[in-house]
C-alpha cells in the first residue's frame, strides 16, 4: 500500500505568548551570520512577531538579511550549512533567497535580499507599525492565537488567516503620522544632504575623546549614522540608537550592523533601560517642544553612569526659527536655560564647542 506524503501544511501550528528569550536568541544568530558571511552581509534584522514585545507568536526567529549580492550569498551556502541553515531559493518570492534552520521544529527562518530590494521595506513597516501601536498588538495577538486553535494542524490556512490583517497594517503605515518632526517625511533630502557634510565631526570625535575607550553610547535621534554614528563605530564605541523615523533607522542598521536600534521617540523610549558613559544628541534637542526638552535632561541624567557626559547641540542664544528641511518651528532655550536644567538633574557644563559651521554645542557631565 502506499503511503500518503505529509503535506506540510499538516505541521501543528503552535503560538506562545511573548517570551523575554527572543531578542537574545536573535542577537546570537545575528552575530553568528555576520561573523560568517563578512562583508556579502549588510545587515541583520529582527523581523516577524517574535520581533514585537509583547506580540503571541509562533516560536520561530524571523531574520531580515540585506547583501550585496545575491549570487555572492549563493557561493556561500555551505557556510549557512554549517550554521544549520538549509537553502530553499527563491522559495515563490521572486528576488528573495530563504533559508529554515531546526529541521521539523523550525527555530529560524532567515529571508535575504539585496540592498534596495522593495520587500525589505515592507518588512520593516509591518514590524515597525506593531511596534508603536500596542492596540495592534492585542489584536494581531488575539488573532493569531484564535486561527492556532482553528487551525491546529494546517499552518497554510493559519497563514491565509492572517494576511488580511497584514494588508491593513501595511495600508495603514502611509496614514501614520510622523513623529519624526517632519525627518521622516524628507527623510530621503535629510540623507542626501547629510551624509554628504562632515561639518561637526571633528567635534564630535574631539568629545568622544574623553570617553573611556570601547564604552556604550546612546545616540538620540541619530539618524542614518552617517557621518558621525559609522565614525564612532570605526573607532571602537558600542552604538545604541533611538529614532522615530523607520528609514533613517533602517540605514542606521545597514551602515552600523552591530548596533542596538529602537524605532521610538526620545520621549517615550526606555533608552534600553541602562546606563552609559556618554550620550549624543546632535541635532535633536531644538526640534522638541519645551516640556519635551525639560523632560530630555531628566532622562538623560537618569541614563548616564556617574562622570558619564552628553553632547548635545543648541544655538547659544534663545531663538526660535523655521526648520529649512521641514519648515516646521525649532527652538533653543538658550545657554542660561540650558545650564539651570543641567543643575536641576545634577548635570554640568564639562566643555562647550562651536564647530565649522558655527554650530554650538554642550557638553555636560553627571555629577
Amino acid at each position: 500500500m502506499n503511503k500518503a506524503a505529509k503535506s506540510p501544511s499538516s505541521r501543528t501550528v503552535t503560538v506562545l505568548p511573548y517570551q523575554t528569550n527572543w531578542p537574545a536568541d536573535f542577537a546570537t544568530e545575528q552575530t553568528a551570520l555576520l561573523s560568517a558571511l563578512g562583508e556579502i552581509a549588510l545587515s541583520v534584522q529582527h523581523i516577524g512577531s517574535t520581533a514585537v514585545v509583547g506580540l503571541a507568536a509562533k516560536p520561530i526567529i524571523d531574520m531580515l538579511m540585506i547583501v550585496t549580492d545575491l549570487a555572492e550569498l549563493d557561493a556561500c551556502t555551505l557556510k549557512m550549512v554549517e550554521l544549520g541553515y538549509v537553502a530553499k531559493g527563491e522559495n515563490g518570492i521572486i528576488g528573495r533567497r530563504y533559508f529554515q534552520k531546526g529541521g521539523q521544529m523550525r527555530t529560524h527562518h532567515l529571508h535575504a535580499f539585496v540592498q534596495g530590494a522593495p520587500q525589505i521595506a515592507a518588512h520593516l513597516r509591518f514590524r515597525d507599525n506593531l511596534r508603536s501601536n500596542p492596540q495592534l498588538v492585542a489584536q494581531y495577538s488575539a488573532l493569531k492565537l484564535g486561527l492556532a486553535k482553528q487551525f491546529n494542524n494546517d499552518t497554510v490556512r493559519y497563514q491565509a488567516g492572517k494576511d488580511t490583517f497584514v494588508t491593513q497594517v501595511l495600508a495603514q503605515t502611509a496614514e501614520l503620522p510622523d513623529r519624526a518632526n517632519g525627518y521622516h517625511e524628507h527623510a530621503a533630502e535629510f540623507v542626501f544632504w547629510r551624509e554628504r557634510s562632515t561639518i561637526g565631526l571633528t567635534t564630535v570625535l574631539q568629545w568622544a575623546q574623553g570617553l573611556p575607550r570601547g564604552c556604550e553610547l546612546l545616540d538620540l535621534g541619530c539618524g542614518s549614522g552617517l557621518p558621525l554614528g559609522k565614525a564612532l563605530s570605526d573607532r571602537g564605541f558600542l552604538l545604541f540608537g533611538i529614532d522615530s523615523a523607520p528609514t533613517l533607522l533602517q540605514a542606521y542598521q545597514q551602515r552600523i550592523p552591530n548596533a542596538t536600534l529602537a524605532l521610538t521617540t526620545v520621549a517615550e523610549a526606555d533608552f534600553f533601560q541602562r546606563q552609559f558613559a556618554g550620550v549624543l544628541s546632535i541635532g535633536l534637542l531644538f526640534l522638541l517642544p519645551e516640556a519635551e526638552q525639560m523632560l530630555l535632561f531628566q532622562k538623560v541624567a537618569a541614563a548616564l553612569i556617574p562622570g558619564g557626559q552628553w553632547l548635545f547641540s543648541a544655538p547659544e542664544q534663545a531663538c526660535r526659527w523655521t526648520d529649512a528641511l521641514t519648515g516646521r518651528e525649532s527652538r533653543s532655550l538658550g545657554a542660561t536655560r540650558y545650564l539651570h536644567l543641567m543643575a536641576q538633574v545634577g548635570l554640568a557644563l564639562h566643555e562647550s564647542y562651536q564647530d565649522e559651521g558655527g554650530n554650538y554645542y554642550f557638553a555636560a557631565i553627571r555629577n
